[in-house]
């Protein structure tokens, strides 16, 4: 019998160092190879009167890098953040708690493993064995994009997907063939079209790189 499980992962901890945050991702992506795992992970909330709270309760940032649990992903108005920004005490959850890591970048990897391990998913897991290090691998994507931009709308959306194919194919093509898992490619490329019904495009004015088949895989 198929067991469904959530991988529920929190991240931007305030004592949260590199080693930690690979050590989050590389379990993420280690828990998304099962086909019944439902990947989340949110940042720390500050919520009220927990202990994290009453520890830094000084020191919380506001800025729009926060916990889903404040609004849920809903625009925030003028006049509702200046009342929040007033009374930091009363709506301690739309508040960031500080991090080691710039935030910016904490966030990005969130997003960028969160929506990566749902699709491309299979792409995530090969990467993981032929490229050793997830964040060396999001950087490299972070400065292959050359974006700095952090909207969930975009890596929910086929751009990312098309990226990620893009990139993966110039700076990890040759790793998959060696390991022969470059057919996972072609396989999430087919897979993501059926399942939104796009078509092999371009992203950012490249090309889709074609991934030839293994040696030992019919076409």
């Amino acid at each position: 019998q198929k067991f469904n499980i959530t991988v529920a992962l929190i991240t931007g901890f305030p004592e949260e160092e590199r080693d930690d945050l690979e050590d989050t991702m590389q379990f993420l992506v280690r828990a998304a190879r099962n086909d019944g795992a439902d990947p989340q992970m949110n940042m720390l909330a500050p919520l009220a009167a927990t202990p994290v709270y009453e520890k830094y309760k000084d020191q919380l940032v506001l800025d729009p890098i926060v916990s889903r649990v404040s609004h849920l992903g809903l625009e925030i108005r003028s006049a509702d953040r200046e009342l929040i920004a007033a009374h930091p005490r009363l709506f301690p959850d739309f508040y960031a708690l500080p991090t080691r890591m710039p935030r910016t970048y904490v966030e990005s990897a969130r997003l960028f493993f969160l929506y990566g391990t749902n699709h491309p998913r299979w792409v995530f897991a090969a990467l993981q064995r032929v490229a050793g290090k997830l964040l060396d691998i999001h950087d490299a994507w972070a400065a292959w994009r050359n974006d700095a931009t952090l909207d969930s709308r975009y890596f929910g959306a086929a751009a990312f997907v098309d990226d990620m194919m893009c990139f993966v194919s110039e700076r990890y093509g040759d790793s998959l063939r060696a390991a022969r898992l470059d057919t996972i490619l072609p396989f999430e490329r087919a897979s993501f079209n059926a399942r939104f019904r796009l078509y092999e495009g371009t992203a950012n004015g490249r090309k889709i790189l074609p991934v030839p088949l293994a040696d030992n895989v019919e076409a």
